[in-house]
């Protein structure tokens, strides 16, 4: 995890004396948006979505979260209510930290606190970047930006992102990311296929998007 790569052999250890093993089936809400805050987690299998919801019903996906990665962190700090919604896209198992061990654990052992900060840091810079992204790219250069992450992250295989995924990730239309999809995948850098993508080489994205 690297998260635990950050920290040395004690904090890991008093990080598992306190932790609790819990498994979320597909499709299970593990997090609401706007819940109060009591626990920290750290994903060890499965994959999860990270996602905003209106309250007339409308989604944007903000992220992913993989083996290894973390979330509950910000409200556990503020005390604040959840700011995202968290569903797991399958079968799941997390370390599940309660708040109270959490502030214990920063107090105990000042490097979680720092490796914390440099993660806060990294996702304070890609959400400007998506702030970039939605005031002067066009749907197309969203959408190619969106798969070019995924590409520079080691998605493995066929990405489990739907179009409608990737609609509410970039802030676009169903309809109008299928069209774009299907233009990417004729020029030959994703293959398709039952609701599945595949990237097949590198897209060159140019700040604009696929040209």
């Amino acid at each position: 995890m690297p998260l635990y790569d950050e920290l040395d052999r004690e904090t890991v250890q008093s990080i598992e004396s306190i932790a609790a093993t819990r498994s979320y089936p597909k499709s299970s809400i593990i997090i609401h948006q706007g819940d109060d805050s009591d626990a920290f987690y750290l994903v060890l299998s499965g994959s999860l979505q990270v996602m905003i919801v209106h309250e007339d019903g409308r989604q944007m996906l903000l992220g992913t979260l993989k083996p290894g990665d973390y979330f509950g962190e910000l409200s556990c700090v503020d005390g604040d209510a959840r700011s995202t919604t968290i569903m797991a896209m399958e079968p799941c198992k997390c370390l599940v930290i309660p708040k109270d061990g959490f502030h214990a654990l920063c107090h105990d052992h000042p490097s979680l606190i720092w490796a914390l900060i440099r993660d806060l840091v990294r996702k304070l810079r890609k959400a400007t970047r998506k702030i970039e992204e939605l005031a002067f790219l066009d749907v197309y250069g969203r959408v190619s930006r969106f798969l070019t992450e995924l590409q520079d992250e080691g998605f493995p295989g066929e990405a489990r992102v739907t179009h409608q995924d990737i609609a509410h990730a970039v802030g676009a239309s169903r309809e109008m990311v299928s069209r774009i999809m299907k233009d990417i995948s004729d020029r030959g850098y994703i293959e398709q296929s039952k609701g599945r993508f595949r990237l097949i080489k590198k897209l060159p994205f140019d700040g604009r998007g696929v040209r």
